[in-house]
Order: structure tokens, then C-alpha cells, then sequence
């Protein structure tokens, strides 16, 4: 958890998606099923400073964070 929550705290939005190929996500029909151009992966850079805290919040805690994906 606190690797995670370092690594997210020095890295940008763009860094986290460089390399992601919309049409693979399309593809794969990854959730959401919104990957129709290549800005449809800036809709969660509004949100990934949110994301950030709250991993250095729970690894700062000693907190898990469980992501369950079906």
C-alpha cells in the first residue's frame, strides 16, 4: 500500500496514461466501455489527485485499500 501510494504521489495523470492505447481498452471491453477516441482517456484526471490523497491517506493510516473487479 504505501509503495502504491508513493508512486501515485510523484507521478502526473499523463504519466499514468502514456502508453495506454484506447482502441486495446475498446478491444477488451474494459469498464467503462467509453474508449472511443484517445481524449476519452482524460476522463479521470479530474479525479486522480483525489485518487492520490486517498492512497497516501490509508497508507499513512497503515489502511489496505481492496479493489474488487468482477
Amino acid at each position: 500500500m504505501r509503495l502504491a501510494a508513493e508512486r501515485l504521489g510523484r507521478m502526473t495523470y499523463a504519466e499514468l496514461i502514456c502508453g495506454v492505447d484506447h482502441a486495446e481498452l475498446a478491444a477488451a471491453e474494459i469498464y467503462p466501455q467509453i474508449w472511443d477516441s484517445p481524449s476519452s482517456l482524460e476522463w479521470a484526471g479530474d479525479v486522480f489527485p483525489a485518487l492520490t490523497e486517498f492512497f497516501q491517506a490509508a497508507a499513512s493510516a497503515g489502511h489496505a485499500i481492496v479493489i474488487w473487479l468482477d
